[in-house]
C-alpha cells in the first residue's frame, strides 16, 4: 500500500515536471513571437495614433474634414497635436471645397479651433479628381486659426497670394467661407497680370482690403493706389469687380489719376472716379464725380478742364489706353493756358465755361482734336502780357477745332455777344469796352503762336464801343492790323453823326474808319465859339450831310475826306468834287477836282413872320481845286475859277471869295478874282461883259471894280469903255472910269 502511493507521488511529480516544461517552453515560444509592446505614452499625452480623420457633416453634405499623418490627443486640455495636416473646408455644393495644408497643427475638440504656427498653405476652389492647374487662388501664410464651427481661417501675419492672373501679399487675412469673403487686414499690395502674358501689369494696393467671391468684388478700405505702366491712380476707400479673374471695374473716392507718355502727362481727379477695363486692364472708360477735373500737359500748354461730372472714354484696342473723348457736365470750365517761350510774347489764356463741354482727342490721344459746348457757353481770354485785350464771348453753341500741341486753330459759335476790354490808348485814362454780337461767329488762330488772326461775324452784326455804334450784314476783323471791315448795308453812327457804305473799315486802335461804296454821311451840329460865327461852308448849328464814293475819319473825327462824286451840303449850301477834306480842329476845308460850291441866301423878310421879299440868292462857284479857312472866312479857288451870281458871271484863275457870318444879310460878303478876269451880266434886253487881270466884287451894294491888265467893259447897248479902273454898280447901272496919265479913258457909244 505504501509502495503504491510512492509510485503515484513520483507519478505525479513526473507528470508536474512534464507539464511544467511543456508550459514554460510554450510561454518562452509565446514571449518570443509576441508583438513588441508599444512605447511608453509621453507624459499629458492620452492617446496617440496616425492617418487620423476628423469629419463635420450637415445632413449628408461634407462641411470640414481634417487628416493628419500623425496625431496625439492631449488629456488636459482636450486637444490634438496634428502633424501632416490637410484640412478641407467644403462650399455649399459639397463637392468643392479650400484645402488647407499645414506641416503641423494644434486642434481643441472642444472648442473646434485648429490653429498653425508654421507656414500654411491655402488652396481655394479645389475639387475632388480635377486637377488644380492655375486658375485657383493659392495663400501662403503662417499663423493660422481656423474656427471649424463656422469655417472661419485666419491670420495676422503676412499673406502671399497667387491666383491665375496675378499675385500678391498683406499683412494679416481673415476668410469666411460662408461669406465667401477674404479679408485682407493691412499692406495690401496685389499684381494683376491678366490673361494675356504680354499685358502690362496692374499693381493695386490699400491699406486694406474685402474679397467678396459671390460678388466678385474687393473693397479696398481707408486708401487705395492702382499702378499700370503710365497709369497711376490714388484715392480713398475704393471697389474693384472681377470677371472671371480680371479687373473689369474700379470705382475709387477722393482719387487722382495721372497717365504719363513721352509728349504729354494727362492728370485726372474726383471725389469718386469710376473705371472700366478691358481684358489685360486697359482702361476703356473713367467716370468722375463731384469735382471732376482733367488736366492735359504739353510742351505748349497746360489745359484743365473741371465739371461736376465728368467721362472719360479710352481707346484699348492696343497694348495700351489711349483718351480718346471727354465729356464735362454741370459748371464745366476748360482753361488752357499757354507755356511761355524765350524770346516770345506769351497768347492769352483761353477759359471756356459751359454746362456741358464735350472733348475729343487728337489720333494716338497725344493732344486735343475738338471741342464743343452742348448748351450755350462763354469763352474768356486773359492776358498774359501788356497790351493784350481782354475779351469774352458768349453764345449758343460754341465749337473750337485745335491744330497740333493744343493750339486753337478756329472757332465758332452761333447767336453770339462778345465783349473787348483794351487796354488804355497813350493819353486815355481808360477805354471804354468794345461790344459786338452777331447770328454766326468764326475766328481763326496763328498755330505757330496760338495769337487770335482774324474773327468773321455775320447774319445782323452789331457793334457798340462808347457811343459808337455800328452793323453790318457781316464784319471781319484783322486782329493784326486791329481793324474791323464792316460789308453790307453798312452803317457807323455816334454823338456826332453817322456814316452809311456798302463796306466800312473800322481802325480800333485810333478810332478811325473808312467807308467805301455809295457812302452818305451825316454830321451833327455842335455848339459854335460864338453864335452866329458859321458860314455857309462851315456852320456848326447846321447838320453837315455828305455823299461820295469813299469817306475817311480820323483823330475822333476832327479828320474827314469824302472822294470819288463828294458831295457835302448843309441845307441849300453843297459843295462838290473829286475830293473833300475837312479839319475840324484847324476849321479849314479843302476840295480838289471838279469843284462846285453852291451857296443859298434867302432875301431879307419886311416884317417879321412875313414871307421873303424875293426868291432865295444863289451863289455858284466853280474851280478845279478850293480851300477855305473857318478863321478868315476865306475860300480860295484855282485852276480856272467861276462864279455866278443872278445875272452875273466872274471868271478868272482864281478867285477869293470871302463868306460873311451866317446872321449877316449875304453869304457872300466879297470876291476877288486874278487872271484873265470875266464879268459878265446877260439879260434879255442887253448884255454887259468886263475883262480885266484882277476884279472886285462886292455883294453889299453889287459893286464891280475891274484893274489890271487894261480893264474894258462892254455893254451892248451903250457901247465899250476902256479905263485904268473901272467901277460898275449893277444895281443902278452905273460905270465909273478912271484913267491913266497918258492914257485917258476912253468910250465907245452905241446909239440906238
Amino acid at each position: 500500500m505504501r509502495r503504491t502511493r510512492w509510485l503515484i507521488l513520483t507519478a505525479i511529480t513526473f507528470l508536474l515536471i512534464a507539464v511544467g516544461s511543456s508550459y514554460y517552453a510554450r510561454v518562452e515560444r509565446l514571449r518570443r513571437e509576441a508583438p513588441q509592446p508599444p512605447p511608453k505614452l509621453r507624459q499629458g499625452i492620452d492617446a496617440a495614433a496616425g492617418d487620423w480623420v476628423y469629419r463635420q457633416n450637415a445632413g449628408d453634405k461634407p462641411v470640414v474634414e481634417v487628416r493628419a499623418r500623425e496625431f496625439e490627443q492631449i488629456k488636459e486640455p482636450n486637444q490634438f497635436l496634428l502633424k501632416g495636416v490637410q484640412l478641407r473646408v467644403f462650399h455649399k455644393d459639397g463637392k468643392q471645397f479650400d484645402l488647407i495644408t499645414s506641416a503641423k497643427a494644434d486642434f481643441d475638440v472642444a472648442e473646434g479651433v485648429l490653429f498653425s504656427d508654421g507656414e500654411v498653405e491655402i488652396v481655394m476652389g479645389v475639387e475632388e479628381g480635377q486637377p488644380r492647374g492655375d486658375r485657383l487662388v493659392k495663400i501662403e501664410t503662417s499663423g493660422v486659426r481656423l474656427e471649424t464651427k463656422t469655417q472661419r481661417a485666419s491670420t495676422d501675419r503676412e499673406a502671399k497670394f497667387t491666383f491665375e492672373q496675378g499675385s500678391g501679399k498683406a499683412t494679416g487675412a481673415a476668410y469666411d467661407p460662408a461669406t465667401r469673403e477674404l479679408h485682407l487686414k493691412a499692406g495690401v499690395d496685389l499684381l494683376w497680370q491678366g490673361k494675356d502674358a504680354k499685358a502690362r501689369v496692374m499693381r493695386v494696393q490699400a491699406a486694406e482690403a474685402i474679397y467678396k467671391e459671390r460678388e466678385s468684388k474687393v473693397f479696398l478700405n481707408t486708401w487705395s493706389k492702382l499702378e499700370r505702366a503710365g497709369l497711376n491712380l490714388d484715392g480713398g476707400p475704393s471697389v474693384v469687380t472681377l470677371l472671371e479673374g480680371e479687373i473689369r471695374r474700379a470705382e475709387v473716392q477722393t482719387a487722382r489719376g495721372t497717365q504719363i507718355s513721352d509728349s504729354r502727362n494727362v492728370e485726372y481727379a474726383g471725389d469718386q472716379l469710376d473705371l472700366d477695363f478691358a481684358p489685360g486692364a486697359r482702361v476703356t472708360k473713367i467716370a468722375a464725380v463731384n469735382h471732376a477735373k482733367l488736366v492735359s500737359l504739353s510742351p505748349a500748354a497746360r489745359t484743365t478742364v473741371t465739371s461736376d461730372r465728368m467721362d472719360l472714354d479710352f481707346d484699348a484696342s492696343g497694348r495700351e489706353s489711349v483718351l480718346t473723348a471727354a465729356l464735362a457736365r454741370g459748371h464745366a470750365v476748360m482753361e488752357s493756358r499757354p507755356a511761355p517761350r524765350a524770346g516770345a510774347e506769351t497768347p492769352e489764356t483761353k477759359v471756356l465755361t459751359s454746362e456741358v463741354v464735350q472733348v475729343k482727342m487728337r489720333p494716338g490721344g497725344e493732344s486735343l482734336d475738338q471741342v464743343q459746348t452742348m448748351t450755350p457757353g462763354t469763352l474768356e481770354f486773359v492776358p498774359n502780357a501788356a497790351g493784350q485785350a481782354r475779351r469774352t464771348l458768349n453764345g449758343d453753341r460754341i465749337w473750337i477745332q485745335y491744330a497740333a500741341n493744343n493750339q486753337i486753330e478756329t472757332f465758332r459759335s452761333v447767336n453770339v455777344t462778345t465783349r473787348t476790354e483794351r487796354p488804355p490808348r497813350p493819353g486815355v485814362k481808360a477805354n471804354p469796352p468794345a461790344m459786338t454780337q452777331s447770328k454766326v461767329f468764326l475766328a481763326k488762330f496763328d498755330p505757330a503762336t496760338s495769337k487770335l488772326s482774324e474773327v468773321e461775324q455775320s447774319d445782323d452784326f452789331r457793334y457798340e464801343e462808347g457811343d459808337r455804334r455800328a452793323r453790318s450784314a457781316k464784319a471781319i476783323l484783322d486782329q493784326g492790323k486791329d481793324v474791323i471791315t464792316l460789308t453790307g448795308a453798312a452803317r457807323v453812327w455816334d454823338s456826332t453823326g453817322s456814316t452809311d457804305a456798302d463796306a466800312i473799315v473800322l481802325n480800333q486802335k485810333d478810332g478811325g474808319f473808312q467807308a467805301a461804296g455809295n457812302v452818305a454821311s451825316t454830321r451833327q451840329p455842335e455848339p459854335a465859339k460864338k453864335k452866329g460865327s458859321g458860314t455857309a461852308l462851315l456852320d456848326e448849328e447846321q447838320a453837315t450831310q455828305a455823299k461820295s464814293d469813299r469817306m475817311t475819319a480820323s483823330e475822333n473825327n476832327t479828320k474827314i475826306r469824302y472822294e470819288g462824286k463828294a458831295i457835302l451840303w448843309q441845307g441849300a449850301n453843297r459843295l462838290n468834287a473829286d475830293r473833300i477834306d475837312i479839319d475840324r480842329t484847324r476849321r479849314v476845308l479843302e476840295a480838289r477836282g471838279n469843284v462846285i460850291s453852291q451857296f443859298v441866301e434867302q432875301s431879307k423878310e419886311t416884317k417879321p413872320g412875313s414871307k421873303p421879299a424875293g426868291p432865295p440868292v444863289l451863289t455858284v462857284v466853280r474851280a478845279r481845286e478850293m480851300d477855305y479857312s473857318e478863321e478868315t472866312r476865306l475860300a480860295h479857288y484855282r485852276g480856272g475859277a467861276r462864279l455866278t451870281r443872278p445875272d452875273l458871271t466872274v471868271s478868272a484863275r482864281e478867285i477869293r471869295a470871302f463868306l460873311n457870318e451866317k446872321d449877316k444879310d449875304s453869304s457872300l460878303e466879297k470876291a476877288y478874282a486874278d487872271g484873265s478876269v470875266e464879268i459878265l451880266q446877260v439879260s434879255p434886253e442887253r448884255t454887259r461883259k468886263g475883262t480885266s487881270e484882277h476884279a472886285q466884287y462886292f455883294t453889299a451894294d453889287e459893286r464891280v471894280v475891274l484893274e489890271g491888265g487894261d480893264p474894258t467893259f462892254a455893254d451892248s447897248v451903250k457901247g465899250v469903255t476902256k479905263g485904268r479902273q473901272l467901277t460898275w454898280f449893277s444895281r443902278d447901272d452905273r460905270l465909273l472910269v478912271n484913267g491913266q496919265t497918258g492914257q485917258p479913258a476912253e468910250s465907245t457909244l452905241r446909239r440906238k
